[in-house]
């Protein structure tokens, strides 16, 4: 086998995109653990980097550990770092001219077998244009990108660099974008974008009031502005401050003092005169609300105009906190509810007078990994809503556009997540980049009118499930399924040009699920299109299950399994 050269950042292997490599027999430090192999990349141009470290044998050979370094070989500086990265993609941004050098080691606990191979690739990641509608979802860490996702397929079609890592923002109806600078110092920040998320201004708010993250941010449609809330200074913390932020980033004339502990929603009323808010003990917004809280807090108004606390809209519920705060266009409120479990969550619109409208259920939630969020919507009809899934399925998040009146689902969308860079699912390990997890999301919006609006047409949720296959209770393992039907009816534009089907199967008698796997049913005109998964495990007892949630037929005339029988 050839011995590495590549064990030093001095002796890196210089990497052009995309770049795949094997590096075997790299147990060369034995009996010391940590092994080292180096490669380096200078970028042409900003943009966003993946990675992939794949060990074809067992786990425990090679259990890769990612840090990234920047500066001149001899000082090396700390870029990311060190995320155990084996058959977990990682991504980040990269600036032009910039040298960036890639250690790739074995965790110290796992000492590598003689001959062991790692796979490493290296990618440039998706560069498409942006688009009004959209959705924006950034990232909470320093050094990554916020994400664009396609609002027909919850792909990532593109990133942006250089954008502010935080845990508020919200986008104006002109376009506008207002983002949190969690990690401003020495006072906060918030950072104004344009429509098409390029950098204006920094706005200082720290100096009001010895103001501190975290912060809360909420458009409000009408005045083309946005309200700004962040938690009091002291310790512990008694009030919380407000103040307003106009669409060319000066700040409004007015900051407004409310007792609250742990503000994490704000929203005002169309005629700005009532604020909406509601509190969680101690917990800052982003933090998970096991870390403490407190428990059924009411919907809190204050009086706008007279600077006066005024009657409850709402009562806390009991075992839920509160955590976002929603006014639509008729003045209804949106108020978002996580169970102290972390695995039930829901929506309830409340009228003014404080009466139940409608409740808005999500069916399974991991709150622990990422706090559920509210979006407006271009349409004033709907609202967007994200949350992520329970452990069933880890990181699979769930997008969908509402209809306020009755709750249809108007737009289903699934995306895997990004913690920190890093994909959080074992399993689809051939998708490279997919969104933070726990961050805002936005619906972009600005452009001519009737642009980007979502559709208000209700798309059927169309669910196909196979009875339990089992022999005997032995292995079967099962290498393709394959669903016969009409395939090439894609639409010409919006959802459904290139329309995904859904498969995931349970292996305990559909009280858990695997991860949604999407294939394509074929853009239009694409006939021999074949919608066909491989390599999907093993099971005594497995049930099939298929979704279909795009605007055009289902024509299903059969389906295939290619299966092999165990014998025990």
């Amino acid at each position: 086998m050839a011995i590495p050269t590549n064990q030093t950042a001095a002796t890196a292997i210089a990497m052009t995109l995309p770049y795949t490599a094997t590096q075997i027999d790299i147990d060369l430090a034995t009996p010391t653990p940590q092994c080292d192999v180096w490669y380096s990349y200078t970028a042409a141009a900003d943009g966003v980097v993946g990675m992939l470290v794949e060990n074809p044998g067992s786990i425990l050979n090679y259990y890769a550990n990612l840090t990234v370094w920047v500066g001149p070989v001899g000082s090396l500086a700390l870029y990311l770092g060190g995320f155990f990265a084996l058959q977990w993609p990682i991504y980040h941004s990269v600036a032009a001219g910039t040298t960036y050098y890639y250690r790739v080691r074995n965790h110290w606990l796992f000492t590598p077998d003689p001959n062991t191979s790692i796979d490493i690739s290296f990618l440039p990641a998706p560069a498409g244009p942006l688009s009004v509608g959209a959705i924006l979802i950034n990232d909470d860490s320093e050094g990554f990108p916020a994400a664009i996702l396609s609002q027909t397929t919850g792909l990532v079609t593109s990133y942006v660099v250089n954008v502010v890592a935080g845990e508020a923002g919200d986008v104006l109806p002109t376009g506008e974008i207002l983002l949190e600078d969690v990690y401003a110092s020495p006072a906060p920040t918030v950072n104004l974008y344009t429509p098409t998320v390029e950098f204006v201004q920094s706005i200082d708010i720290g100096a009001l009031n010895g103001w501190f993250y975290p912060t809360v941010i909420r458009t409000h449609n009408p005045s083309n502005k946005w309200y700004v809330g962040v938690q009091g200074q002291t310790v512990p913390a008694t009030d919380a401050f407000v103040t307003t932020v106009n669409a060319d980033g000066t700040i409004g004339g007015t900051t407004w003092t409310l007792p609250s502990i742990g503000l994490v929603g704000l929203s005002v009323n169309n005629a700005e005169t009532i604020l909406y808010y509601t509190g969680q003990g101690t917990v800052p917004p982003g933090g998970p609300p096991s870390t403490g809280g407190v428990l059924a807090s009411p919907v809190q108004r204050w009086d706008l105009v007279n600077d006066l606390p005024l009657s409850d809209l709402a009562a806390g519920v009991v075992d839920y906190f509160n955590y976002d705060t929603m006014v639509l266009a008729d003045d209804t409120i949106l108020q978002l509810y996580i169970h102290t479990s972390e695995t039930d969550a829901f929506v309830r619109r409340y009228s003014t007078a404080g009466a139940v409208l409608n409740t808005y259920t999500i069916p399974v939630t991991n709150a622990n990994f990422a706090l559920p969020r509210l979006a407006y919507a271009s349409n004033p009809a709907t609202f967007w809503l994200m949350w992520v899934a329970d452990d069933a399925t880890p990181g699979l998040g769930i997008i969908q556009n509402i209809r306020i009146s009755d709750g249809a689902i108007i737009t289903d969308l699934r995306s895997y997540l990004y913690s920190g860079g890093e994909f959080s699912d074992w399993n689809p390990v051939g998708d490279r980049f997919g969104r933070s997890g726990s961050c805002p999301f936005l619906i972009l919006r600005g452009a001519a009118p009737g642009a980007g609006s979502e559709t208000e047409v209700l798309i059927p949720r169309r669910l196909r499930r196979a009875p339990h296959l089992s022999t005997e209770q032995l292995w079967n393992f099962y290498h393709q399924f394959q669903l016969d039907l009409e395939t090439g009816l894609g639409t010409t534009t919006g959802q459904g040009v290139d329309p995904q089907i859904m498969l995931r199967y349970s292996d305990d008698g559909g009280h858990t699920w695997s991860h949604d796997i999407f294939v394509s049913a074929g853009p239009l005109g694409q006939y021999k299109r074949r919608a066909i998964w491989r390599r999907l495990g093993r099971s005594r007892d497995r049930i099939f299950e298929i979704v279909y949630s795009e605007p055009t037929p289902l024509r299903l005339v059969n389906a295939y399994l290619q299966v092999t029988g165990g014998t025990s």
